[in-house]
């Protein structure tokens, strides 16, 4: 059985009430949402608002691309020296 005095001291000691931080998550995110509208409304905040989106998607991009890269010749080098050492132990064995 829950005590719901135990629960309330609980909540005060911790600080938070999570009914209270989910409403002021909500209000928040509304006035962000509302923020944005009113910026996005005018013609050359969107024009820059869609530079800098561009910018960071051409960034992302690249980075993906390097990271590929990098997997590649990683990947490439650990065949390269499974190759190696199978061809060792072949040639240590006798084997063809």
């Amino acid at each position: 059985m829950i005590d719901s005095n135990n629960k309330k001291q609980t909540d005060i000691k911790n600080g938070f009430n999570a009914v209270a931080v989910a409403v002021t998550k909500i209000i928040v995110g509304a006035g962000l949402a509302v923020a944005g509208a009113v910026t996005l409304n005018n013609d050359r905040n969107r024009a820059k608002a869609k530079e800098v989106l561009t910018n960071v998607k051409d960034q992302a991009v690249g980075r993906v691309d390097k990271l590929k890269g990098k997997v590649v010749r990683a990947a490439n080098a650990a065949k390269e020296s499974f190759q190696f050492e199978t061809t060792k132990e072949k040639s240590i064995k006798g084997g063809k």
